[in-house]
């Protein structure tokens, strides 16, 4: 089984899927599926505190001073100005910017207030502020996931996917939730407790630059830097629970800061962190760049950045995860050659490193 945990962008239809219909019903078909599984996957009261008389908010998977930094007239790309997608946007303003529906405007503001206080990254981080980001993280794939099951639910119903499909990824998103959920509460109760030291920080580091990207958000490393597993995705057993790492790219006024840390009870990544720790620090800040485009379609892009993104061959790393959507059926130890070939870090120089000073933007 293919567990696609933070690999597939749940707004991206492939169409391999489909049965015999032309692409413009596929696009039409596409936003319709969307706008009800919205809709749908929508929780009837705060996810966090469970009140039903309190409005849900759009909270910001990113901070909203870490975003307009990069803004032009208030307005970013998202990923699919690299993806072309046909049916959806290809840049967004602040406002909805990387956001998601799940708790109210009173447990966004007392869950988040450190980690969104620009104030907080002048000096070293502290428990608290690294919690509170992996809490956003966990929030943030909850809402993800409960909209991907969803799609998945209208896809079948309206046809679009076979039933073997529908088990097989409505199986996996189920998972997935059910672990996000379980981190969420653990993180939850980390953070009403005092003087505890839960976190490895695995890099930190402050760029004397702006660079054109933001991110946050919780990956799972599949594959380390000499190609060895870190974590089988494709593992059936529920008893295997999988390892995330939480990574910030946050460009600040005059700089940017650049965070990577994990639980420290999560042994499989002793031997990443051993490999990273002994680069510098360029090629370090060279791995985390090609991770992002990697594993995840949550990367906001300024509008002002030096390159030209249509055509370009960030596209040939970026759409690398929707492999697994057309090869959902193959064996377990195909899917693990497959996962190997797919997330190597060997080629880092495949794409532009985005965090570097060429690519930086003015102040």
């Amino acid at each position: 089984m293919c567990n696609d945990k933070s690999n597939v962008n749940i707004n991206k239809l492939n169409l391999t899927q489909f049965n015999n219909i032309d692409n413009e019903k596929i696009v039409n078909k596409n936003k319709a599926i969307q706008s009800r599984a919205k809709k749908d996957a929508k929780n009837k009261e705060c996810f966090n505190c469970g009140s039903k008389n309190l409005k849900l908010c759009y909270s910001h998977s990113i901070p909203q001073f870490v975003l307009r930094n990069i803004s032009v007239n208030g307005n970013l790309y998202n990923f699919n100005k690299i993806l072309q997608t046909p049916s959806l946007k290809q840049e967004d303003g602040l406002k909805r910017t990387g956001t998601f529906l799940l708790i109210c405007k009173e447990c966004d503001n007392s869950l988040f207030s450190k980690y969104e206080n620009p104030d907080s990254y002048n000096d070293q981080l502290n428990e608290m502020i690294l919690s509170q980001i992996a809490l956003k993280n966990y929030l943030k794939l909850i809402s993800k996931r409960k909209i991907e099951i969803e799609i998945y639910n209208h896809q079948y119903k309206s046809n679009l996917i076979d039933v073997n499909i529908y088990e097989k990824f409505n199986s996996v998103s189920n998972k997935d939730l059910n672990e996000y959920i379980f981190n969420y509460k653990g993180i939850n109760n980390i953070l009403k407790k005092e003087n505890t030291s839960v976190w490895r920080t695995i890099f930190y580091y402050k760029l004397n630059y702006r660079v054109p990207i933001a991110f946050q958000g919780a990956i799972t490393l599949t594959v380390d830097l000499d190609g060895s597993i870190i974590n089988n995705t494709f593992k059936k057993s529920e008893a295997y629970k999988l390892q995330d790492v939480h990574i910030c790219v946050f460009p600040l006024k005059s700089n940017t800061v650049i965070l990577f840390y994990a639980n420290k009870k999560y042994t499989r990544y002793r031997r990443f962190i051993k490999q990273f720790s002994n680069k510098e620090d360029n090629i370090k800040i060279k791995i985390i760049n090609y991770i992002l485009f990697l594993y995840t379609e949550d990367v906001y892009i300024s509008k002002n950045i030096k390159l030209d993104l249509k055509n370009h061959k960030l596209l040939e790393v970026c759409g690398e995860t929707s492999i697994f959507n057309s090869n959902i059926s193959i064996t377990e130890q195909e899917c693990k050659r497959l996962l190997i070939d797919t997330y190597n870090l060997f080629d880092l120089d495949k794409i532009p490193n985005l965090l570097s000073k060429e690519y930086s933007i003015s102040t």
